[in-house]
């Protein structure tokens, strides 16, 4: 019964997408968190400093989330409102249309970055999402190609990662699509949604638990780099000069 209703299925992988983004990002940003403010004598970094905390980062991550969907949603519709009142206009759409790929194409890797960065400021300077976004965009002010080819880049290699991942999903799904036009085709299907969610859970584990924290240590790398360009000098300096001091 609970493999045969796909509401229940849905439910299932919302929370469990929920869950896994809350934990693995807020895991990775106290990590990052810990690590700096720790002493050598400290290091390395135990899950136990971790643990402790993750609950309250879950949190703050997860309404903070909440509200930049919201956010996201309202300007998402004022977009698709403006945009259909100018696919209105005769002659316009060819022009839209190729406005549209090209901005995709220049815009998406930059908010990928910002977005991530964002949620890992929220829990390291416990600010909300919008002034750590604000934040995100002022550190990358001056290094917007640099960082749009990083990304880039750093996109199709995890992309050809995820893709190992999501092969035996794909695979089922073609079979299936071919075997549910034969003769007991139904019997097939049902005998096989145990299979079909346990490929979707495979593909979603090596998105969330392996793709994902690396895309994220990736942007985290790299704001360390423009937040220390953006105050003048390296993290390394600073310590050399306390050091002299």
């Amino acid at each position: 019964m609970f493999l045969g209703s796909s509401a229940t299925t849905i439910l299932l992988f919302v929370l469990i997408f929920l869950l896994t983004t809350l934990v693995t990002n807020a895991g990775i940003a106290l990590y990052f968190t810990l690590y700096d403010k720790a002493k050598p004598e400290e290091l390395p970094i135990q899950r136990s400093s971790i643990s402790q905390l993750l609950a309250a980062a879950c949190w703050r991550l997860f309404y903070n989330l909440l509200l930049f969907s919201i956010i996201t949603a309202v300007i998402t519709l004022a977009v698709m409102g403006l945009f259909f009142l100018l696919f209105l206009i005769p002659g316009l759409n060819i022009v839209l249309i190729f406005a549209l790929v090209i901005g995709g194409i220049i815009i998406f890797p930059p908010m990928a970055y910002v977005i991530t960065v964002a949620n890992f400021i929220v829990i390291r300077d416990e600010i909300m999402i919008t002034e750590a976004i604000g934040k995100a965009l002022k550190y990358m002010r001056g290094h917007f190609w640099k960082t749009w080819l990083f990304i880039f880049c750093t996109l199709i290699s995890l992309s050809m990662l995820y893709l190992l991942f999501s092969m035996p999903y794909f695979i089922e799904g073609f079979i299936s699509a071919f075997t549910r036009r034969a003769p007991g085709a139904n019997s097939f299907a049902a005998n096989h949604s145990l299979m079909f969610i346990i490929f979707s859970a495979l593909s979603m584990f090596g998105r969330m638990i392996i793709i994902s924290p690396i895309l994220t240590c990736f942007c985290v790398f790299n704001f360390y780099s423009q937040e220390e360009s953006h105050e003048g000098t390296s993290l390394m300096n600073r310590i050399d000069t306390f050091d002299k001091n």
